[in-house]
């Protein structure tokens, strides 16, 4: 499980179940149940893709780190119209705890993405 405060931000006040200690995890809902104000959400832990990445080490050489994927699209008029992603090496994918985003890209076979000028086009 996952528990959460609802006016935080940024992945502050998260608790993952599977990460925490026992004796933490019952002072989170400790913490939850006597809160005087907000709400606390509890949420099932869903999983996860994980991949590996190539990024740049501290040494400058280019090394490799299974990451946590979290791929978010965006749909408008139920038509996919973006992307969020973002990657963490830790179980919160939040920019400020520790993830990024990284770019995404929706890919056409060239045959079905262009026109009679080879210019790509929106697909409907």
């Amino acid at each position: 499980m996952v528990l959460k405060p609802s006016d935080e931000y940024g992945g502050s006040g998260v608790t993952l179940g599977w990460e925490t200690s026992e004796a933490a995890w019952e002072a989170a809902i400790e913490l939850a149940l006597s809160a005087k104000n907000g709400v606390w959400i509890a949420q099932e832990r869903i999983p996860i893709r994980r991949e590996i990445f190539p990024y740049m080490a501290q040494t400058g050489k280019v090394d490799y780190r299974d990451m946590l994927v979290d791929f978010a699209p965006y749909l408008f008029r139920g038509k996919l119209c973006g992307f969020l992603t973002r990657l963490s090496a830790t179980g919160l994918a939040n920019v400020t705890s520790g993830g990024g985003q990284v770019p995404a890209f929706r890919v056409f076979l060239r045959s079905s993405a262009t026109n009679e000028s080879g210019r790509i086009t929106a697909r409907s």
